[in-house]
């Protein structure tokens, strides 16, 4: 699959697009096919991702659809609750500014 990386706020992607080689299992691909922004995260060779839902100009992640970001739990509490990316950013010491 072909992803159109739009931010990069940890890591490298390089430019352009970004190519994820996975099996499409059971329970279909690894993404899901949407025009709408995705929050991607690999590690280890394990990629997931979450919906990026967007309020009041602040970016918020599912934390049970992206447990974790460079080995940080996206969620403290570990309720469900949606939490903003740029707390978990903080957390795993990324040195990278959000817009």
């Amino acid at each position: 699959m072909e992803v159109k990386v739009d931010h990069i706020y940890r890591g490298e992607a390089g430019a352009g697009a970004r190519h994820f080689k996975s099996g499409i299992g059971e329970y279909g691909p690894s993404f899901p096919v949407t025009e709408k922004p995705i929050l991607v995260s690999e590690e280890a060779g394990i990629v997931s991702w979450s919906p990026v839902i967007e309020k009041d100009g602040r970016i918020f992640i599912d934390p049970k659809r992206l447990r974790s970001i460079g080995g940080i739990p996206t969620s403290a509490k570990d309720d469900g609750q949606l939490v903003e990316l740029h707390g978990v950013l903080a957390r795993t010491g990324t040195g990278r500014r959000l817009n």
